[in-house]
């Protein structure tokens, strides 16, 4: 069965895929993403911004989904836990959160390591790169393992295996997908401003450890000008004010 459905961007991040995933939660019953302190999600209700990097954005449409976050993550736990406030104003689920418990929490010596970098490679200075480069060094960083779970959230041994029992039972999941596909680290062409990983849909299903064949839809959001944030723009409008 063809269950899994995942929104990407065509440019640098900022096309507004928030948008079409607050439209399209409402017809899923999971939801998933990579928690990226340099990853802004954000949607706009009522007058009011709310801002999504750790957690997903469009689970305000839909308060009963199922919430997954991969143990790719890397996570500002100050910005978390104000997104756990967006959750409960918009009456979302808390005990449908599952996150995995590698998703790692970034600290200060994940800035500190950043920052010697932030300059040389346009990095957005949050602490992802950090805890990216203790990964390829196998060195220890902080986890969910080690979250003080005052929300009483569902912490999980393995997320591909509870995610995919959910797609065999017949379920639907809905991927949001960081950054856009101009910043892919390879098959963008825009090499060296790109970010540090693959941004095409294909990275993110294997967040999840789910097989292709599974996936039913990619939706492309498009937006007719590029911004980016960071230091480097490579060529793209690097903010509103030049739009």
């Amino acid at each position: 069965m063809r269950n899994v459905n995942i929104v990407i961007g065509s440019g640098a991040g900022d096309e507004g895929k928030s948008k079409a995933l607050y439209l399209l939660s409402p017809y899923h019953k999971n939801i998933g993403r990579r928690g990226s302190a340099q990853a802004g999600h954000k949607v706009n209700i009522n007058g009011n911004s709310y801002s999504f990097q750790n957690l997903c954005s469009g689970a305000l449409n839909n308060k009963d989904i199922n919430v997954w976050i991969s143990p790719y993550s890397a996570i500002n736990i100050e910005d978390f836990e104000k997104e756990i406030q967006y959750y409960k104003e918009f009456g979302v689920n808390l005990s449908n959160i599952y996150i995995d418990k590698l998703a790692g929490i970034i600290s200060e010596d994940d800035r500190k390591q950043e920052e010697e970098l932030a300059k040389s490679i346009g990095s957005c200075g949050t602490g992802v790169l950090g805890i990216l480069l203790s990964r390829l060094r196998r060195e220890k960083y902080k986890t969910f393992k080690e979250y003080d779970n005052i929300h009483n959230l569902n912490i999980v041994d393995n997320i591909a295996q509870q995610i995919n029992e959910k797609l065999d039972l017949g379920e639907n999941l809905l991927i949001e997908g960081n950054a856009g596909f101009f910043l892919d680290l390879v098959h963008s062409g825009q090499y060296p401003n790109v970010t540090a990983t693959s941004t095409c849909a294909s990275n993110w299903i294997t967040d999840f450890g789910i097989s292709p064949l599974l996936v039913n839809r990619v939706v492309m959001v498009v937006k007719s000008y590029m911004t980016r944030v960071g230091q480097n723009t490579g060529g793209c409008l690097d903010d509103q004010k030049e739009v």
